[in-house]
């Protein structure tokens, strides 16, 4: 029985969890094989391999406490965010301002059926500017349940315009779709995956909190009146590295301090003027 325990624990070395990001413990493997009297060794390397697979599976799903830190979607501390019209955007700096531009729009029908829209209008572009595909959805009021594997397709679609690397998701999903919302991210890397986020969804314990995408941008515009910029709060850590801002509307007074992405919307199509106050304001934000 010792032999056999000996060739298990040269096969199967204790497991420390340090490498799921964990504090250090050790798994008791051989106290099961030490109570289970003798037994084929390859039998028992295959049931305390299975053991082991079901910890660690375990330990995954609890996370440790600790959220996985994520690839950054590498893109430039400015993205301006340019809708479905003509743009030329040939005056951007590329080394530190990227494009999040709409690749097209899927829409969810009445009747739950999925259709898609490509952008139509022309972007000039300065070589080598990092571009970010935005796919907008777009859903009818009380629509029938829709095919989320067909959502995803119909993004992935859309994404893959700019070779599918990343994307980000613009959903205004309203209470009654945040069920579908959370299928949809399921579905899809999370490490590629950027999302634009109502204000509201950001707090700890909302829907949101769920680990499923790399970054999610709060709209901090289009709040209304009745919203204080300075009473909003910021707490999932996924909301807390990026900032969506508009040109035509007041920002906090200060930025965060975690914040080290910008997406600005504007109006209307870019000009160099709008560009040149925009690296100011931000220049001037402390």
């Amino acid at each position: 029985m010792h032999h056999d325990a000996t060739i298990i624990d040269t096969i199967l070395p204790r497991l420390s969890t340090r490498s799921l990001g964990c504090d250090s413990f050790k798994l008791p493997i051989l106290v099961h094989i030490l109570d289970a009297g003798r037994i084929n060794v390859l039998e028992r390397v295959i049931e305390v391999s299975a053991k082991i697979g079901l910890c660690v599976v375990l330990l995954l799903l609890a996370g440790c406490g600790r959220r996985v830190a994520k690839k950054d979607l590498t893109l430039p501390p400015l993205m301006i965010w340019a809708w479905d019209r003509p743009e030329d955007l040939r005056f951007i700096n590329p080394a530190s301002t990227g494009v999040a531009y709409l690749a097209g729009t899927v829409e969810v029908l009445h009747d739950g059926v999925v259709r898609v829209r490509m952008r139509q209008e022309v972007m000039q572009l300065p070589t080598h500017t990092a571009l970010l595909p935005v796919v907008r959805i777009q859903s009818s009021r009380g629509h029938a349940p829709a095919d989320v594997t067909a959502i995803v397709a119909a993004l992935q679609r859309v994404a893959a315009v700019d070779g599918g690397q990343r994307v980000q998701i613009d959903f205004d999903a309203r209470q009654s779709e945040q069920g579908l919302y959370r299928e949809i991210l399921k579905k899809l890397p999370n490490d590629v995956v950027s999302m634009t986020a109502l204000a509201s969804w950001c707090r700890s314990g909302s829907w949101l909190d769920s680990g499923q995408m790399n970054e999610a941008v709060p709209m901090l515009f289009r709040m209304g009146h009745a919203v204080s910029l300075e009473r909003v709060r910021l707490e999932l850590p996924e909301c807390t590295t990026s900032l969506g801002l508009s040109m035509d509307e007041s920002w906090p007074a200060h930025r965060p301090i975690a914040v080290r992405r910008i997406y600005l919307f504007n109006p209307h199509a870019w000009t160099a003027e709008d560009y040149d106050l925009a690296r100011r304001r931000i220049e001037a934000w402390k």
